[in-house]
């Protein structure tokens, strides 16, 4: 959301009054399609505003004014002359003009009357922007770890979830990291190596570490690193990341192509031992068979060769044997049918091996790439929070200044001036830049939020058939 904590009281209340007096609502059927979309989002309202709170009392930001809620840790000593006549700078190195501590929660309310407010709120706001980005595309791939989880893929853990948190955390968390260092290393009121003047710049820092600049010895008065061995932090976590590159690319396929073999080496040891089974099996009916006809001719009493050159007496034979020979029948054409089905099976995975590796080898090619390239641009697309603060902010002042200024100096005219201000504030401020900063959240989550951990790849369109229905019957057979 946009910020600002007065506003978004508004939408919060406004949502949970949607929500709190939900049955009766809807009990009021009504065709009114804007009422629908609106009392559809209730809930989305209600946390909208609940969030536009909580970033501004970050920003410190109440109808474009400051609240001294912890008391200002600034101490302009100057009398009321020096004051109103003449522009000051404060210097926080002044223990009489500073506390040395800052402002417990949020902006510091003296930034409303300084000259360069934008300035220091620009930079503020893009970073707060940043470190939300990246916790929030955290928190997207965390959420992938417990879809392979619930789905039982156990090497999508291995083969994605943990190269692309690896390369987040030593890319850009390691980027926020150096945010918070900066805010908390540097001060004005210590030893000179770690004065303002001698921070580095985290942008410079950061392009320095990715263009894989050489390490320059540090100047003891004023180093342009941060801590102790951060060239050397920063070379390791830049290798981690390239490394994980070719891991998310070849990790899968080769996997892949482990199984395929493994499958294929079984599949053709078990067609050797059916095809031994098989010929073993028609080796002992053959015995068998000899053996029953011998016995049969002793039987009738007639020599073997004589009795088994004689035709009908070779049917007579035949019709004897008939149960044991079916029985050995049914056993080859089994055991025939198995040999069958696995050597369809040992050439199928033949036949579409190279088809099968070759795509996956493009389709995590595209995924590599477009996760990389995604990580560079959503972490930027988050700065849209930053634009979306400060054109708030710009407004806010703006109908404050030119609305209600007037009032002030003329009371007369508060009573008449607070109903224009309302209705612009809200008409303006909380309908028109509420939804447009809805649109912009929602394209964060879709695209920078989803795409960490959603396929959305859906189901196959399948046409309606009947033939498709009574197959699928037979198979699974019907429904009681």
């Amino acid at each position: 959301m946009f910020g600002d904590f007065g506003h978004g009281i508004i939408i919060t209340l406004f949502g949970a009054w949607m929500v709190l007096n939900e049955k009766s609502l809807l009990a009021k059927k009504t065709d009114n399609e804007f009422w629908k979309i609106i009392f559809g989002g209730r809930h989305i309202i209600l946390l909208m505003g609940v969030f536009s709170m909580y970033t501004g009392l970050i920003y410190n930001d109440v109808f474009s004014k400051s609240m001294n809620i912890f008391g200002s840790s600034w101490h302009p000593a100057f009398n009321d002359s020096v004051l109103m006549s003449k522009e000051l700078t404060l210097d926080p190195g002044n223990k009489l003009q500073y506390d040395q501590y800052p402002y417990p929660f949020g902006l510091d309310p003296v930034w409303q009357f300084a000259n360069n407010k934008i300035t220091f709120n620009n930079s503020y706001k893009m970073k707060i922007s940043i470190i939300f980005g990246v916790f929030h595309m955290l928190f997207g791939i965390f959420l992938s770890m417990w879809n392979h989880r619930f789905f039982n893929r156990p090497k999508d853990i291995y083969c994605e979830f943990i190269p692309q948190l690896l390369f987040m955390c030593c890319i850009f968390l390691y980027l926020v990291f150096l945010v918070f260092h900066k805010w908390t290393w540097y001060g004005a009121g210590g030893n000179p190596s770690v004065s303002p003047s001698c921070a580095p710049s985290i942008l410079v820092t950061f392009i320095n570490m990715v263009l894989v600049k050489p390490y320059e010895e540090p100047d003891p008065e004023c180093s342009d690193y941060m801590f102790a061995g951060q060239f050397t932090l920063q070379r390791s976590f830049l290798i981690v990341a390239l490394l994980c590159l070719p891991w998310m690319l070849c990790a899968r396929p080769f996997l892949l192509m482990h199984k395929q073999r493994t499958k294929k080496t079984h599949l053709n040891n078990q067609n050797q031992d059916l095809q031994q089974k098989e010929s073993g099996h028609s080796a002992l009916g053959e015995h068998q068979q000899q053996q029953k006809e011998s016995a049969v001719c002793e039987e009738i009493g007639s020599d073997e060769d004589t009795c088994i050159g004689e035709e009908p007496f070779r049917i007579t034979i035949h019709s004897q044997m008939n149960s044991n020979s079916n029985i050995t029948e049914m056993m080859q054409a089994n055991v025939g049918e198995r040999v069958v089905e696995e050597g369809d099976a040992a050439a199928a995975v033949t036949a579409v091996e190279e088809h099968d590796i070759s795509e996956v080898m493009i389709h995590q090619a595209i995924h590599t790439i477009e996760f990389v390239l995604g990580s560079v641009s959503h972490t930027a697309s988050y700065l849209r929070l930053w634009a979306l603060s400060l054109a708030h902010l710009q407004l806010s002042e703006v109908l404050w200044q030119m609305v209600l200024g007037n009032g002030v100096t003329r009371s007369y005219l508060t009573y008449f001036l607070f109903a224009v201000w309302a209705v612009l504030s809200i008409s303006i401020l909380v309908l028109i830049e509420g939804l447009s900063a809805f649109l912009h959240t929602l394209r964060l989550h879709w695209i920078e939020f989803y795409s960490k951990f959603y396929g959305g790849t859906g189901y196959a369109f399948e046409p309606f058939t009947f033939e498709t229905i009574l197959v699928r019957v037979e198979y699974t057979g019907p429904e009681e």
